[in-house]
């Protein structure tokens, strides 16, 4: 029976799911109800094969991940390593991926010294390069916010455990190069094709040809890739497996026409796909594309008669036997996904007659069966991508792709770009701006924030009739409902959550409180943090510096389903209270912003001020005795009692009642301004927020005796280079046996209630 493949496949991926050491419980249980559908629906002796590589991919996962651990305890210190072709070079930074005398991958990170250094090493450390020197193993960092990015686990998904630090230089005269191979040779022409087409290329088409034809994002621009993940078409700037097929189409039929026999072509696209699997940066999609291709073709030579379903299912059992971890790859999974989706709908694409509802349809499968995961991984869906992707698509795949390649074959050949292409290159711009511009639409997104594991397993459902009712009523509207009925309660129950949280974002040496009231009445953020950006020479400058706002806020925003602040509350104009502001006010629509009187004289505030008004955000001046409250919830403004800005001691103080404590929010305020609180008001709190992340100019005694809390929360950076917070202030609050928190060793601290109890947690206990 045709198609049998594709049910290993599924029996395979539950075997090695259920091996694997972070497997969600609702995929576990969706997964289980499929074989045991299938189990019992197919004849005894193919159910009994499944069960046995079910059995065998359990195995072979459960011994790759019992092996899955470094060879290294962290204090070696002489090394010799061998660069690989994937390094990079940002800025006054070196990143490289090496494999040390033992076989083990590690990821290399040194800091150059000059632009003379970086020029050097820029030409000669290229792969195969051998390399000794002393260097310092280091553990990769880990998240520290709830739904923010792991990059320890990450690393460690492809089997990277350390992040290794040369000590001094890197000496040239301490390598030697050994023999290429044939690998080697190919990664070493994909750089050369890269710089190649950032150097011709005109300045509109650069980064994405390189994409295109190289499958490198890394040289896009950050807007363009932003308003391309809001637009769902993100793919598009990505080698897909859509791609794969074109270029293998094309190329085919060339042979044909030049008189090539279609066994002999065959044979040569069988030889020729891997190589471009390599020279493309082999992305599961691509090698997705690439093994089923290669499998059909196979096939086609030795009359096998498989189908596309039996390729892909022979693809996928070979890619996770190769390395289980890639399961977790978010391009492996929607490729998959969508692939499988719309190879098992292609009996109801069919049925339509004309190409515009054929496209329509392929579409809506697509965004339909990836629903699942892109929230999962992204928190939101675009709600204008069916429209964008009937238009970009065809633009990408039969014009963008095309282009980009005739241009570079005619820049390898003649040494110039083909005249057409500068034309072009300003009418792609225009669309890119066009992209832009729908991708900053309020309406181009919807944010669910991160499903939980039964909302995950409703909309994996959901999916899953979705195809059924489409099967049954032969409508795709019909078929779409259930899935919008899902989305909706989503929403709502987001909406209509009695539980509210009080939380300390960690954004290292700063601060960021988010308050959440219950019934989604009231969404406050006191700070934002912001890392202060150093003077640097241009050959330092990173293409994408790290951003307190867009790496660490936004996403932690979007994972909670927040897309709208009642009241941004900047306590103060220090960069490490305020600097990230200009990064959430683009990107989250604010009501209110309210500042501390005389701060708007500060650079920092002046830039926020006009962002603010550029956005229409009312902004006004917090000060002693305003406040509000929402149902049970007060909020009361303590200092500062004049409009005369003297920095630290003139932070905003929030008094607040909130899941039925008190709490003190004190800014940066100092002792002297400690003094005056405790002069002017009878305080009293249960959670105090320490004043200038624990440093030694603020909670003195008296203060401590004053508010007499049972709790304290202080937020510092890791290991910062001001040493908060100080000892003394440590022994103070233990002597007050009062219970300590701190962002730098707890991570993100999080009181989550419903009604007035509540909880503490902390992200590392």
């Amino acid at each position: 029976m045709k198609g049998n493949i594709l049910y290993f496949a599924v029996f395979s991926l539950f075997g090695s799911i259920w091996a694997l050491p972070r497997s969600l419980g609702s995929v576990r249980l969706f997964l289980l109800m499929i074989c045991l559908f299938l189990l019992f629906k197919l004849p005894k002796t193919v159910v009994i094969s499944l069960l046995a590589v079910s059995v065998f991919f359990y195995l072979a996962t459960f011994i790759r991940s019992s092996h899955h651990h470094s060879l290294y305890v962290g204090t070696e210190s002489n090394w010799t390593v061998s660069f690989q072709q994937d390094m990079t070079f940002d800025g006054d930074q070196l990143k490289a991926r090496v494999i040390s005398q033992d076989g083990e991958k590690l990821e290399l990170r040194y800091t150059l010294h000059s632009p003379e250094e970086k020029q050097l090493l820029q030409q000669k450390l290229v792969s195969p390069l051998v390399c000794s020197f002393s260097g310092k193993l280091l553990e990769p960092s880990t998240s520290r916010n709830e739904n923010s990015f792991d990059y320890k686990t990450y690393l460690s998904d492809h089997q990277i455990y350390w992040i290794i630090e040369p000590i001094g230089n890197i000496r040239l005269d301490d390598c030697y190069y050994t023999k290429p191979t044939f690998l080697d040779r190919l990664q070493k022409m994909r750089a050369q094709g890269i710089q190649l087409v950032m150097d011709q290329f005109p300045q509109e088409m650069k980064a994405v040809a390189a994409a295109l034809l190289f499958g490198d994002q890394s040289k896009a621009d950050e807007e363009l890739m932003t308003a391309y993940q809001k637009l769902g078409i993100i793919h598009l700037l990505a080698v897909s497996g859509l791609h794969v097929q074109l270029i293998a189409g094309a190329f085919f039929y060339l042979l044909i026409r030049l008189g090539v026999t279609r066994e002999t072509s065959a044979w040569i696209l069988l030889f020729l796909l891997p190589l471009y699997a390599v020279m493309t940066g082999g992305s599961p999609p691509v090698v997705r594309s690439v093994l089923m291709t290669s499998f059909l073709l196979l096939a086609s030579l030795t009359k096998r008669g498989w189908t596309s379903l039996d390729a892909i299912g022979a693809s996928f059992m070979l890619v996770i036997l190769y390395d289980p971890f890639l399961l977790y790859h978010i391009g492996l999974q929607l490729s998959y996904m969508v692939s499988v989706s719309l190879l098992l709908s292609s009996p109801l694409i069919s049925r339509l007659k004309s190409a515009l509802g054929k496209s329509f349809a392929i579409t809506l499968i697509s965004q339909a069966s990836s629903i699942p995961l892109l929230l999962y991984h992204f928190y939101e869906i675009s709600i204008i991508s069916l429209a964008a992707n009937l238009f970009f698509v065809p633009f990408y795949s039969f014009l963008m792709m095309p282009l980009s390649l005739f241009s570079f074959l005619f820049l390898k050949v003649a040494g110039g770009l083909p005249p057409p292409v500068q034309t072009f290159s300003w009418l792609f711009g225009k669309i890119n701006q066009f992209a832009e511009d729908c991708g900053n639409l309020p309406f181009a997104t919807i944010v669910t924030g991160k499903p939980n594991e039964f909302f995950l397993f409703l909309y994996m459902g959901a999916v899953f009739f979705f195809f059924f009712l489409w099967e049954k009523y032969h409508s795709m509207i019909k078929a779409s409902l259930l899935l919008a009925a899902v989305l909706v309660v989503h929403l709502m129950c987001l909406r209509m959550s009695p539980y509210g949280e009080v939380t300390f974002i960690d954004v290292g040496q700063g601060d960021s409180i988010f308050i959440h009231l219950p019934f989604h009445k009231g969404n406050y953020l006191i700070d934002t943090g912001g890392h202060l950006p150093f003077q640097r020479d241009k050959w330092q400058e990173k293409s994408r510096e790290f951003s307190v706002g867009r790496d660490i806020l936004v996403p932690y925003l979007k994972s909670k389903g927040i897309t709208e602040i009642d009241k941004l509350i900047l306590t103060h104009g220090d960069y490490d209270h305020v600097g990230a502001a200009t990064e959430i006010i683009p990107a989250v629509h604010i009501r209110e912003i309210i500042i501390t009187p005389g701060s708007e004289k500060d650079a920092i505030m002046k830039r926020i001020i006009r962002l603010a008004f550029q956005k229409q955000i009312k902004v006004t001046e917090g000060i002693e005795g305003q406040g509000w409250n929402t149902g049970n919830f007060a909020f009361l403004f303590l200092s500062p009692d004049d409009s005369f800005y003297e920095g630290n001691n003139d932070s905003l103080v929030l008094y607040a009642k909130v899941g039925g404590l008190r709490w003190l929010f004190t800014g940066d305020l100092e002792k002297e301004g400690e003094a005056e609180l405790v002069q002017q008001w009878n305080l009293k709190a249960d959670i105090l927020k320490v004043g200038h992340h624990g440093s030694k100019t603020s909670t003195s005694p008296k203060f401590l005796e004053a508010v007499n809390p049972k709790i304290a929360v202080i937020s510092a950076g890791v290991k910062n280079r001001y040493g908060h917070p100080h000892p003394e202030v440590i022994r103070l609050l233990e002597e007050q046996h009062i219970k300590v928190f701190r962002t730098d060793l707890n991570g993100q601290v999080t009181y989550k209630f419903y009604k007035e109890k509540g909880t503490f947690q902390t992200h590392f206990p």
